[in-house]
């Protein structure tokens, strides 16, 4: 699926993945991850499901990338899971497939001040 995922969108993972711990890009209609990239999280990641790596068996209620890609604007959420907070950033992008959206990932449990 790389060779589908424009050059300059792959250009700008290597500063990404130097911001965000995780860093992946998504088909939220097919709720498949298409490529990603991960750092540092200690979270299980499914490949094959997007809503995997959030410990679910299903698409997410709340789910920001679907969102992003309807409302063709970046959302940004946080979640919690395993006694970590993620903040988590929806933008979409143009792809030959039209439906992706770059999720980038951090984990903030020790780095907020609520």
């Amino acid at each position: 699926m790389i060779g589908k995922i424009p050059k300059a969108l792959m250009d700008c993972f290597g500063t990404l993945e130097k911001i965000y711990d995780v860093v992946r890009i998504v088909d939220p209609i097919n709720n498949k991850v298409i490529y990603h990239k991960k750092d540092s999280v200690d979270v299980t990641l499914d490949e094959d499901s997007c809503y995997g790596f959030w410990q679910k068996d299903k698409f997410c209620n709340n789910c920001i990338s679907l969102r992003a890609f309807l409302k063709q604007e970046t959302f940004v959420k946080f979640e919690v899971v395993s006694n970590h907070i993620y903040m988590i950033t929806a933008s979409p992008v143009q792809c030959p497939s039209g439906s992706c959206v770059v999720e980038m990932l951090n984990d903030i449990t020790d780095k907020s001040v609520l």
